[in-house]
């Protein structure tokens, strides 16, 4: 496995294994409707490519013979309630790839790549595989930032975890 800077040329592969994810990790937690109308479409491969291009945001990829199996992008932290300067924006693996240290190895080139500050990231409170991956990992759950999303995903709630405290 390969944790590497992602190109313009992997947007579709992170388009793809986002939509991916999203329809496996969320059924049951968001409803089916998201989940239905989450697809990959040329303007979400489009939107990503410029995404990858800022370059002001860090963009890695996971390559494993060659193909594209996980992603993480990040950045300056966007949420001004929390006291810290870097968020994880997203982190998804592909589904057959999970549980052999992908997201790992990509939160660890993250860390790496803001010399260890703390940070943290949102993850969807009922999601119990991504919570306990994040603790697992040394997120530690922050209740007091707990945010209600909005009334399409049911006001479901997104939990926040911090690292590097």
């Amino acid at each position: 496995m390969i944790i590497r800077k992602a190109k313009v040329e992997d947007a579709k592969s992170m388009v793809e294994i986002n939509v991916n994810t999203w329809k496996i990790a969320y059924k049951g937690l968001l409803p089916d409707e998201i989940l239905d109308n989450r697809n990959v479409t040329e303007k979400r491969i489009e939107h990503s490519r410029e995404f990858i291009k800022t370059k002001d945001k860090i963009h890695f990829v996971a390559e494993e013979n060659g193909e594209v199996v996980g992603f993480l992008t990040g950045g300056d932290a966007r949420d001004e309630t929390v006291p810290v300067d870097f968020e994880v924006y997203a982190l998804y693996v592909s589904p057959l790839m999970q549980r052999k240290g992908i997201g790992q190895a990509l939160l660890d080139a993250f860390m790496k790549e803001i010399n260890y500050a703390p940070f943290y990231l949102y993850a969807l409170k009922s999601n119990q595989n991504a919570r306990h991956f994040y603790i697992k990992n040394g997120g530690m759950e922050l209740p007091e930032f707990e945010k209600e999303l909005p009334e399409k995903y049911n006001n479901a709630l997104e939990s926040l975890f911090m690292f590097n405290l």
